[in-house]
């Protein structure tokens, strides 16, 4: 009698709720995999919608370099990886390392790779609000 009760109060599972900061991250991270997905997909409002109207050099700058890229490169073959992630306050900062190849109209082929830490912040609805370092969006000068 012992052992069903045991065997019992074992196999019901509680659920974990988890953490405002695990939440936030996974928001985030989900943010910039949209953004690299659009990126590649020459989609420039997939690109450009999760960036806030004040991100920090300009979302009007920010937007025409992506345009810039989507208008010069016929294919984008980006890779990110996520090195880590920090929340401080409402912010959530991802480190990433990239390497990417871009083809132009002609076939000819462009590399580049970086480093770059994306910033969103969580108000209303999580936003890109920085990039700093190297941003893998927005290659073309």
């Amino acid at each position: 009698m012992v052992l069903a009760i045991v065997a019992a109060s074992c196999s019901a599972k509680e659920a974990v709720k988890p953490s405002e900061e695990s939440v936030k991250a996974s928001k985030a991270l989900g943010l910039l995999q949209d953004m690299d997905r659009a990126y590649k997909a020459m989609d420039l409002k997939g690109v450009t919608a999760p960036v806030s109207t004040d991100f920090k050099s300009g979302l009007s700058e920010f937007e025409t370099s992506v345009r810039k890229d989507i208008e010069t490169f016929s294919a984008v073959n980006l890779d990110i990886n996520i090195e880590r992630v920090e929340e401080s306050g409402d912010q959530v900062r991802i480190a990433t390392h990239w390497y990417g190849k871009w083809q132009d109209k002609d076939v000819k082929e462009t590399e580049g790779r970086g480093n770059a830490v994306f910033v969103f912040r969580d108000s209303a609805e999580m936003k890109l609000v920085e990039v700093l370092g190297d941003s893998p969006f927005g290659v073309v000068r």
